[in-house]
């Protein structure tokens, strides 16, 4: 199966348990959906990109997105380009990189990005743009660089960074940050 869950909705996806789907290629749970992604539990979903969502292009507001798994890349979210606030998301996987995030373009903002892990790189977050702000960014891990963020070409302000293994930040060759101002960051190893 190619798609799992729920895939290219355009209208609200709310107070729904989306769980236990799986998709060979990618959105284990959602994909490509268009309309608003709010109070709903998304967890137990696998693919080989983007366990809980990909390519998801509304707000993703106030959800769990929790035990999600790729393969590859995107153990909670892959490519989601709308607002991501207000979540939990956490104890998600990928095989390569972004455990909790991966490649999300626009602001991510006041969620909680915990104990999500990857071999390679970007436990927490990889190679996301736009604005990072207040979010909780803790015990995630990766046997490679960036146990916190990765590859961020973005504003990274106001956020607690802490207790993540294998790196903080790092950034990749040829990018730059953007600005990273007014954060707590203790105790990463």
């Amino acid at each position: 199966m190619l798609r799992g869950g729920l895939y290219q909705c355009s209208g609200t996806i709310e107070n729904n348990v989306i769980s236990g789907n799986s998709a060979g290629d990618y959105s284990g749970g959602l994909g490509h959906c268009s309309g608003t992604i709010e109070n709903n539990v998304i967890t137990r979903n696998s693919a080989h990109n983007g366990g809980g969502l990909a390519y998801c292009l509304a707000t993703i507001n106030n959800n769990v997105i929790a035990h999600n798994s790729a393969e590859w890349g995107g153990g909670g979210l892959n490519y989601c380009n709308g607002t991501i606030q207000n979540n939990v998301i956490t104890r998600n996987s990928a095989g390569w990189c972004g455990g909790g995030l991966i490649g999300c373009h626009q602001v991510v903002l006041n969620n909680v990005i915990a104990h999500n892990t990857t071999s390679y790189s970007g436990g927490g977050i990889e190679g996301c743009t736009g604005t990072i702000e207040n979010n909780t960014i803790c015990g995630n891990s990766t046997g490679g660089s960036g146990g916190g963020l990765c590859g961020c070409v973005a504003i990274i302000r106001n956020n607690t960074v802490c207790g993540n293994r294998f790196g903080l930040l790092h950034r990749q060759p040829r990018k730059t940050t953007l600005g990273v101002e007014n954060n707590t960051i203790w105790g990463n190893t």
